[in-house]
């Protein structure tokens, strides 16, 4: 039996805001929405929930489980909030080079040149509790909410705090 972790991610984009409308989905959306549905299958133990891409940003919550911690050896918190942390960055990567690639191929269909894409960094939080959980899942969906975004696809399937 092994400990979930749920983490909370803002990763900003530097120039979808260029190539994205404000007002509907356009094909850089759709790319940047369906990799991001795709992450669960490419990598085991990584599991999806409430998330929003919006124009410049997308918020997500990622289910990190069974980062292997066992009933046997009697694992530190702190050792295994790093480990889990440390699986995120390089999926992170992964995601900001697939849809990266993806949007250059249509720039290059269109002769047009696409610049850099991505900031070099996110924010990640750990949630660590039932309230944390629900008060930035509501964030998502009601920020979202509040603003153009170019994806109106929330997914919350998680039913780690429920009974």
């Amino acid at each position: 039996m092994g400990l979930t972790i749920l983490e909370f991610l803002n990763i900003s984009e530097i120039k979808f805001r260029l190539v994205m409308t404000t007002d509907r989905t356009n094909e850089y959306g759709i790319i940047a929405n369906n990799e991001w549905i795709n992450l669960s299958e490419r990598f085991s133990n990584f599991d999806l929930d409430v998330f929003q891409i919006m124009p410049n940003h997308m918020h997500g919550i990622i289910i990190l489980s069974d980062i292997g911690a066992t009933l046997a050896v009697a694992q530190e918190e702190k050792d295994e909030l790093t480990r889990a942390t440390a699986r995120v960055a390089p999926t992170i990567g992964a995601y900001k080079s697939i849809v990266s690639n993806s949007c250059l191929q249509l720039f290059k269909l269109q002769n047009r040149s696409m610049g850099k894409l991505w900031q070099r960094n996110y924010y990640e939080h750990i949630i660590l509790d039932e309230n944390a959980y629900y008060n930035i899942s509501n964030y998502i969906i009601n920020n979202s909410a509040n603003g153009p975004k170019t994806s109106s696809i929330i997914k919350q399937n998680s039913s780690i705090y429920k009974n």
